[in-house]
């Protein structure tokens, strides 16, 4: 019980210090200028809204990563990558799911999909979080405030697509985001929220 008090106290503590939107990756260069052609929608919810509990991270919720449509018309990408960031966290973003090595037709993934061991001939899994492979669910600090989680998604030439291929082990965000650079044709993006209070 006095932990839980504990960690209450240290939310108040840092609730104005959040990473924020500056943050995020598709705020950066060189993707904060690239065409967002890629849609991105979710049965469990809409732009901008709460997560429901079945997302939360283990200990308070289901763990289940939200089910994601993906649609994307552009003739040059030839892979997507899919990431999720919090960007609630103190100072810097931390990343919740890595997906990559997916084929750009229209994608429906249900809810559950890309859980920590999972294997698919649909999708490649990066390092989260302590470099486990798959989605962790939002677990933020109780009386921090709402923090957004945010899907990014970048359609990849053939460029990155064969280099991510060719990868010897899952990569890290850094590690993803260096083979990627300056060849990312398009991207999406869709966000939501989830807090503890």
């Amino acid at each position: 019980m006095v932990l839980r008090y504990v960690e209450i106290a240290l939310g108040y503590l840092l609730y104005n210090f959040k990473a924020g939107e500056n943050a995020l990756i598709l705020n950066q260069d060189p993707y904060k200028d690239l065409p967002k052609q890629i849609k991105v929608t979710s049965d469990e919810f809409k732009e901008g809204e709460h997560w429901p509990e079945i997302c939360a991270g283990v200990g308070v919720g289901g763990n289940k990563c939200p089910s994601l449509s993906i649609t994307c018309d552009v003739p040059e990408v030839k892979s997507l990558a899919v990431l999720c960031q919090d960007i609630g966290t103190p100072f810097v973003a931390i990343t919740h799911m890595i997906a990559y090595a997916i084929d750009p037709k229209a994608r429906k993934f249900e809810l559950g999909e890309f859980a920590i061991g999972t294997t698919s001939s649909d999708y490649k899994l990066g390092k989260t979080i302590g470099g486990v492979l798959g989605y962790r669910g939002p677990r933020p600090i109780t009386g921090h405030g709402p923090h957004e989680y945010i899907f990014q998604v970048f359609g990849l030439n053939e460029v990155a697509t064969e280099a991510l291929d060719q990868l010897e082990t899952p990569p890290s965000t850094n590690e993803l985001l260096k083979v990627i650079e300056g060849n990312v044709i398009a991207t999406g993006i869709l966000a939501g929220h989830y807090r503890r209070d």
